[in-house]
């Protein structure tokens, strides 16, 4: 049978280098020095890779840890007529200390743990968290399918299990982060919502004891919109949620199992269909503060920095907007902090209505001139919310 050509790959970076990986048949693993990159003015260009490592065949994933210079290679397939999967689908351990002459040192098959092996995302870290049994050590943490897999992957040569734990409702366990103190774990669930007739939902695990890890809470969001991936900065979290976007969520209260919702960028707006399209990755890691947002139909977003915004000035500077979706005006009000000043933005980030200096506690808009489509609408430069014009 003949292959389909799959569009997607995925790429890390380390030490300025891009190691790429792909599910087609050979693909190996491709690594493209960035630097060179700055040299370029005449766009655009083809380059070849500056290393093209064949140690396996194709992947679908690739997770990198920065801190002990090894990328980690998973749902892998060997180079053989029938392109079968080796190692169950777990890591393999490569050394890329030397980005372009990259080693094998070993690889991880949970199977022989009676563990279902096969990775379809994963964090990796050298561990500085509450479980004093293993500081220092180098600790992988797998989205497995069906469970939530934690090993010990210091010695590459002897990996060494510690323990697994699935969920209630689980259809494909997708990826998770670590909270910034490595108390928890939040881990999403690609098809739960779709499989399971459920709203859009976080699985947090409690992994104070790597070895003894338990449920701590499920989020459960207010739509059927299908989480993806998810990273988290601080008490901070970032939620590719496809055709609801990207949601942003203040996690600090999460002790006592609450999320709080402090900003959105919805660019499928009007649906929340589960596999309906819409943001499938974000990268909230730029100095600047820019995230960007890796959209199935509308390709590559760039948003502007949130204004860190705490749970209580989200609440302090709330605000109502009516109807929405509108046509020729629409009504701010606020029971709060007075308005005084409004900005209208569209899709680009370009402002399309200003207005300063008001003190008012409503303010009625004149919205004929704008085309139908989706803007943001922030008052006093802080609490943003999606304007729809019809």
């Amino acid at each position: 049978a003949t292959d389909t050509q799959r569009l997607w790959r995925d790429v890390k970076v380390y030490n300025n280098h891009a190691f790429m990986v792909g599910e087609d048949r050979d693909q190996g693993m491709k690594v493209l020095e960035l630097t060179q990159l700055l040299d370029i003015t005449d766009t655009p260009q083809i380059l070849d890779p500056d290393a093209f490592f064949q140690g396996f065949g194709s992947a679908h994933n690739i997770a990198i840890n920065e801190e002990s210079g090894y990328a980690y290679p998973i749902g892998c397939r060997d180079f053989g007529e029938g392109n079968a999967q080796i190692f169950g689908g777990g890591p393999i351990f490569i050394n890329i200390q030397d980005p372009l002459n990259p080693v094998i040192e070993g690889h991880y098959d949970a199977t022989d743990d009676g563990v279902n092996a096969y990775s379809h995302d994963a964090q990796i870290v050298i561990y500085d968290g509450p479980d004093q049994d293993y500081i220092g050590q180098e600790i992988y943490m797998g989205a497995n399918e069906e469970t939530l897999l934690i090993a010990d992957v210091t010695d590459k040569a002897n990996p060494i299990y510690i323990s697994d734990l699935g969920y209630t409702q689980s259809a494909y366990t997708h990826q998770g982060w670590f909270t910034k103190d490595k108390r928890y774990f939040v881990m999403g669930d690609e098809l739960d919502e779709a499989m399971n007739a459920l709203t859009t939902r976080m699985i947090v695990y409690n992994v104070e004891d790597l070895d003894n890890p338990s449920l701590h809470f499920i989020w459960e969001g207010p739509t059927t919109a299908t989480d993806h991936n998810i990273y988290i900065i601080e008490d901070t979290l970032y939620l590719a949620n496809y055709t609801d976007g990207v949601r942003i969520f203040d996690i600090s209260d999460i002790d006592n199992e609450n999320f709080v919702e402090i900003g959105f960028f919805d660019s499928v707006p009007g649906s929340s269909a589960f596999l309906g399209g819409g943001a499938w990755n974000v990268y909230p890691y730029f100095p600047s503060g820019n995230i960007i947002m890796s959209d199935l139909d509308g390709g590559l977003f760039v948003l502007g920095p949130s204004n860190n915004l705490g749970v209580d000035e989200v609440n302090q500077n709330s605000f109502e907007m009516f109807p929405n979706p509108a046509q020729n005006e629409v009504v701010l009000s606020t029971e709060a902090e007075a308005i005084q000043s409004i900005s209208v933005t569209n899709v680009l980030g370009k402002q399309v209505i200003a207005q300063e200096e008001l003190s008012v506690t409503s303010k009625t808009l004149n919205t004929s001139s704008l085309a139908s489509g989706v803007y943001m609408v922030s008052v006093n430069g802080k609490t943003a919310k999606k304007l729809i014009i019809e």
